[in-house]
């Protein structure tokens, strides 16, 4: 396993890597990582740095997604929805073929292992309140309105 910490402007990110697949991304208060990075940390890093300042709205870093079918399903789904777009949590429920499924597909994504990747800020509550995120509201409101004032 390979385990990069660097800096971003919303702080540190750390991502963990398993057979050069990143499977979990969060913030981190540990010192930036100083040792050799493989290329595809490298990759990575920069992907995320280019997301946080605006000039990335895709990712390409190579991933992988564990778990049941319905949670690869949801989180698939996840990155069908675009760049400064938003949709409903019934939405995705629907979009990834579980529509009475909108609490489990809520578990997902709070449990989602790769935040900004897998865009879980990108949905909401259907009366427009961005709900609940890892990062807390406030991130939560950062990361969708960065990406709105973006297009």
């Amino acid at each position: 396993m390979e385990k990069i910490i660097f800096e971003t402007t919303i702080g540190n990110i750390c991502i963990e890597f398993v057979d050069g697949y990143a499977i979990t991304i969060y913030s981190s208060n540990d010192p930036v990582t100083t040792a050799p990075k493989s290329p595809k940390a490298k990759k990575a890093e920069k992907e995320l740095v280019e997301f946080f300042i605006g000039i990335r709205k895709t990712f390409t870093m190579e991933y992988k997604i564990e778990g049941s079918d319905f949670k690869k399903n949801v989180l698939t789904t996840l990155t069908t929805i675009p760049y400064g777009k938003t949709i409903s949590y019934e939405k995705l429920a629907i979009l990834s073929g579980y529509p009475k499924a909108v609490r489990a597909v809520g578990t997902v994504m709070k449990h989602n292992p790769l935040p900004f990747i897998i865009p879980c800020h990108r949905v909401i509550r259907k009366t427009g309140d961005v709900g609940n995120y890892g990062g807390g509201k406030e991130m939560k409101r950062y990361l969708i309105d960065m990406e709105q004032s973006r297009l």
